[in-house]
């Protein structure tokens, strides 16, 4: 068997069919591929505006990504829908004013090319590549409701713009200066701070801006509902430059607004004017103000300018105070207050970081950064590190940890024995051993910082450690989650 028992083939032995059909297609391939180079320098000429002779529309972003694809052998699934993006839902040539339906037009050679190629991809779509010559109307439907919606956005932008100037200010958020004589009124800092983004959107942010609700149901979220008084504390005021400003207006959750910007509100975001809440200020002395009583800008002349700094001298000694009509309801204040320092001091495996300081005073800086709650955002290494002052360690404690476990963790990392230790939270003394960092009002992230009295000797504090963790271990649980959970506060030192 030479060959293996297939028939043996000569040179004859050939299919002429299959032959002509390879063929065929190795010339329609080089001939596509040189009709599709011819078009592309034609493309280019229509992207660049060279081209006069232009007949039928199709879409721009389209053209000019169908310009970036590589030369094939055939027509792909990218060459479909020259036109989709320009067709409206009515079968209609889109307003070019509408979005994505910029168009071009292409001379009738190309249109031709791009057509047959997107009919061949997709046969059974006539939709897929709607023809649109340059007599093409546009939709009639589509451009009332593409007028209507122009229409509504001039609207809008007058409005905006007819509020910043009722509000210059307020919409610059620049600080209001306050006389004691005046009226005022006070919003919700989180309303004014969506009506600011709100009024100042333009171009993309417009839409992405939210629109602020009624006026009046804001006002009313700030009085509770048992009493009908007002449930947040009004903004501290401080001198500054001889006038009253409010201390913080970006962090307070009331901001003071004029009498004429509360009426303007009230028109235009839908307010009840004797629904608002009103405010004045008092100074602390009894002896009333001498502010000027008008609330126009006090003589800048040089002649009353001595009289001025005598008088702002004066007024500065005295502390403004803001009050309220409805007065604030302290009862229902203290409930919130009390709830809310209930869930923050009922915090398990959190850090608070201990200073040692060598020596009797804290610096500065420590002392400062004790009276105010740790910023939890704020990166700090979990390590021991040295400091100018001594060492800082972050020590996982809950609210229920005693006093006296934080001065075995603390012992346990300094080695001062805890008869030794003078632990403090800014100026304050922490020394009730049975009493929980709870009680202490001792929060996540704050700031610790102990010395050494170095009254008593130092001793070995193994076996007090190992009898501590025996202890604890034998605790019952409690409650966990909760303000009572068990601890070893009912030992003895």
């Amino acid at each position: 068997m030479k060959y293996n028992g297939v028939p043996e083939l000569s040179n004859h032995d050939h299919c002429k069919d299959c032959l002509m059909d390879g063929a065929h297609t190795l010339v329609s391939a080089d001939s596509y591929r040189d009709r599709r180079t011819l078009m592309k320098q034609i493309a280019e000429d229509v992207l660049a505006g060279r081209c006069e002779d232009g007949t039928y529309y199709v879409s721009k972003a389209w053209l000019q990504q169908w310009l970036k694809r590589k030369i094939l052998d055939a027509p792909t699934e990218a060459d479909a829908g020259p036109t989709v993006s320009i067709r409206c839902p009515h079968g209609e040539l889109m307003p070019e004013e509408a979005v994505g339906a910029k168009r071009l037009l292409v001379p009738e050679n190309l249109w031709l090319f791009l057509y047959g190629d997107a009919t061949t991809v997709k046969p059974d779509d006539p939709l897929d590549c709607s023809t649109f010559p340059l007599d093409s109307r546009q939709c009639s439907q589509c451009c009332d409701e593409l007028s209507e919606v122009a229409c509504m956005e001039d609207y809008l932008r007058i409005v905006r713009l007819k509020q910043r100037q009722n509000h210059e200010k307020l919409a610059m958020g620049k600080s209001l200066a306050l006389s004691p004589d005046c009226k005022y009124y006070l919003l919700p800092s989180s309303w004014l701070l969506k009506w600011r983004n709100y009024i100042n959107a333009s171009g993309k942010n417009v839409a992405l801006s939210a629109k602020p609700e009624i006026l009046d149901g804001a006002i009313d979220l700030l009085k509770c509902e048992k009493h009908l008084l007002l449930i947040e504390r009004p903004p501290d005021l401080v001198w500054r430059r001889g006038s009253i400003f409010q201390k913080s207006s970006a962090t307070d959750g009331l901001t003071v607004i004029t009498e004429n910007d509360w009426k303007c509100f009230c028109e235009e975001w839908g307010g009840i004017e004797g629904k608002g809440i009103s405010a004045w200020i008092e100074l602390s002395s009894a002896a009333g103000s001498n502010l000027d009583s008008s609330c126009e800008e006090m003589p800048k002349g040089e002649e009353d300018q001595g009289h001025l700094d005598e008088v702002n001298d004066e007024n500065e000694t005295r502390i403004p105070r803001m009050k309220t009509s409805p007065e604030i309801c302290e009862s229902c204040i203290g409930e919130r207050e009390s709830l809310e320092l209930m869930q923050k001091l009922n915090y398990c495996n959190e850090d608070v970081y201990v200073h040692f300081i060598r020596g009797k005073e804290a610096p500065k800086s420590i002392l400062q950064a004790s009276e105010t709650n740790f910023d939890p955002d704020r990166r700090v290494s979990k390590r021991s590190r040295k400091t100018s002052s001594g060492n800082q360690i972050s020590l996982k404690v809950s609210g229920s940890t005693s006093v006296y476990q934080l001065k075995m963790m603390i012992w346990e990392s300094f080695g001062v024995v805890k008869e030794n230790q003078i632990l403090h939270k800014g100026t304050r003394v922490i020394d009730n051993e049975s009493d929980t960092l709870a009680d202490m009002n001792i929060f996540p992230g704050d700031k610790l910082w102990v010395t050494d009295s170095e009254i008593h000797e130092n001793r070995d504090i193994a076996d007090e450690l190992s009898n501590e963790k025996m202890d604890v271990q034998h605790t019952e649980g409690g409650f966990h989650g909760t303000l009572l959970t068990a601890n070893t506060s009912s030992q003895v030192v």
